[in-house]
């Protein structure tokens, strides 16, 4: 079993202890970018896409518990820099421009640039995919740039 898979494997306990599903600990997104990146450092897990400071200080201890012992186990290096194309960074918006987007639509976005469709992402999420192709019109509205080739 990789590094991903241990990682789902404690997501879904911690969901089940919680009684959230699975997605609300971390979207798989964030799982895959602990699984290549491997954080061993709070600067580094704050790095990786959907996780916030709530989720540094609901998880950090426990996710990188696990990567250490699955790294370890299997002669691994941790702390790897991340992709060049994981994290993009959004253009300066001005002072007066519209909200930035909550949290859900933010992992929305990254599901979406992560090339999951409308339907994978609304499934994932245990939601419509309706809210989803909402999130991403909001996004846009909020001046996010979003390749919408895919859904014409």
């Amino acid at each position: 079993m990789g590094l991903f898979q241990h990682l789902r494997t404690l997501r879904k306990r911690l969901a089940d202890e919680q009684g959230v599903p699975p997605y609300v600990i971390f979207p798989d997104t964030s799982l895959r970018g602990m699984a290549q990146q491997r954080p061993q450092s709070q600067s580094q897990f704050e790095q990786i896409p959907g996780v916030g400071s709530r989720k540094l200080q609901a998880y950090y201890t426990l996710f990188t518990g696990e990567i250490r012992a699955y790294c370890e186990l299997h002669n691994l290096s941790m702390g790897l820099s991340p992709a060049p194309t994981t994290r993009r960074e959004a253009p300066p918006k001005a002072a007066t421009g519209p909200v930035s987007p909550s949290v859900t639509r933010q992992i929305t976005l990254q599901m979406y640039q992560d090339g999951q469709s409308i339907e994978d992402i609304a499934r994932e999420r245990n939601l419509r995919p309706t809210t989803i192709a909402s999130h991403l019109v909001e996004l846009i509205e909020a001046g996010e740039t979003i390749d919408v080739q895919s859904l014409l």
